[in-house]
């Protein structure tokens, strides 16, 4: 698993509670999660998702998600 480079904008956190991002408060957990509010920080999110080959999904307010129970190994 490759680090986010010194310097980087973003911060990984992880094993997050997807109930806490959806307005139905359903779900399990996501093994990564970054909050990114700039175009540049999603732009190195998306680069450090790709380089450590995980797979990864975009939201926005949570508005109308249903999660999945159990783990979903990537980056929300």
């Amino acid at each position: 698993m490759k680090h986010m480079r010194s310097g980087s904008l973003v911060s990984v956190r992880k094993n997050i509670s997807l109930k806490t991002l959806g307005t139905f408060r359903i779900g399990g957990k996501a093994k990564f999660f970054i909050d990114t509010q700039t175009p540049q920080k999603f732009l190195q999110a998306v680069e450090w998702a790709r380089e450590n080959r995980l797979q990864y999904y975009i939201i926005a307010g949570g508005s109308n998600m249903v999660f999945p129970e159990g783990v979903f190994h990537g980056v929300i």
